[in-house]
């Protein structure tokens, strides 16, 4: 079966004989934007009228990666929030695969000003930051009503002191990881704490 991606109009063979979904669900290799196509196999269905269908399983042959429930879902949004440039950049380049939207931030009060408004799902947040530290965002945001349940992690240099994450997790971060990761740890760190 020929499919087209509807964000950059590339058009690749996916066999579809094998699939019970009525409907395929891949993702474009070229661009990685998701999308939907109905099975040739099947007739076209109202969509008002039926109840959803579950997503391919794991063991479910498709080429190409396969799209779980999460990636139908509003996009998440992660806060980095860092004073140096550097950092963030290099953050947001590491976590790129993981199809969020990002915003950043370059101190505390910036970060506040976003968490409120944004309301990000996950805030990566350097503790020494400045204007207003990272302890002090965590404090603030743990007492607000409307806040307390945004997913805070911390994060501090090569040099932190072991303090620092006992005292994070103890006001309020959800947890802390080192500045001293690598991409995999990064990645799969953040992924962890958007799907709690």
């Amino acid at each position: 079966m020929e499919v087209q991606c509807p964000k950059c109009r590339t058009r690749y063979e996916v066999d579809d004989w094998k699939l019970s979904q009525k409907m395929l669900r891949v993702e474009c290799p070229a661009c990685s934007c998701p999308f939907e196509k109905l099975s040739k196999r099947c007739k076209p269905i109202d969509m008002k009228k039926t109840e959803p269908q579950p997503v391919a399983s794991s063991s479910t042959p498709l080429l190409g990666p396969q799209i779980t429930t999460a990636d139908h879902l509003p996009a998440k949004k992660i806060l980095v929030v860092d004073d140096s440039l550097f950092f963030r950049e290099m953050i947001l380049d590491i976590l790129k695969p993981l199809r969020a939207d990002f915003l950043i931030a370059s101190n505390g009060i910036e970060a506040l000003e976003i968490i409120k408004n944004q309301e990000p799902d996950v805030v990566l947040l350097d503790l020494h930051l400045p204007q207003k530290n990272g302890f002090a965002v965590i404090r603030e945001v743990r007492s607000s009503p409307s806040l307390k349940n945004t997913c805070l992690l911390a994060m501090s240099g090569v040099y932190h002191k072991e303090e620092d994450a006992v005292e994070a997790k103890k006001i309020g971060a959800n947890d802390f990881i080192k500045k001293s990761f690598t991409p995999e740890i990064l990645q799969q760190f953040v992924k962890t704490w958007l799907i709690w």
